[in-house]
């Protein structure tokens, strides 16, 4: 279910507990920013789904590592949720600038450019947490998994 928001400073947004509910800021958006916006909240969809079988780090809400995206120290857990989210964001970008026809090319450069330096930044601090071994079996299988589609992140 889509529930458009038309409230001034309002972002998108989902909830853990509102399954498959995302609350999608409508003024002013692109098409693309639209999209986008989309599957960033349907990737924390997935990612609330695959937490109702557990846990996904040992995280005790501390703030440990910088977020690139909120450029604030955050808890494993918002690392994890943002690194996954905006790994969707990455390669929407990236087919995008594949894409034929008339697309702002050089804002979609620009903004894939900023995604992989995020991106890059955000596994590096997955590793660490996953050496200290705060994140779960089903946590290190989903890190592992990211990490193996890292060379995506850096070609194109």
């Amino acid at each position: 279910i889509i529930v458009p928001l038309f409230e001034n400073g309002t972002v998108s947004f989902s909830q853990a507990d509102r399954p498959g509910v995302s609350y999608i800021r409508i003024p002013g958006k692109s098409v693309i920013d639209l999209a986008d916006d989309l599957l960033h909240e349907t990737a924390h969809h997935w990612l609330h789904a695959l937490e109702e079988t557990g846990p996904l780090t040992r995280d005790d809400g501390e703030p440990r590592y910088f977020s690139p995206w909120r450029r604030g120290v955050r808890p494993l857990r918002g690392i994890l949720h943002a690194t996954y989210t905006f790994s969707y964001r990455a390669r929407f970008l990236a087919r995008l600038a594949e894409a034929p026809g008339r697309l702002p090319r050089t804002w979609i450069g620009r903004e894939l450019d900023a995604e992989r330096r995020a991106l890059q930044s955000s596994l590096a601090d997955l590793a660490d947490a996953n050496r200290r071994g705060l994140l779960t079996p089903a946590g290190v299988r989903l890190f592992r998994a990211h990490d193996a589609r890292r060379p995506w992140f850096f070609n194109a």
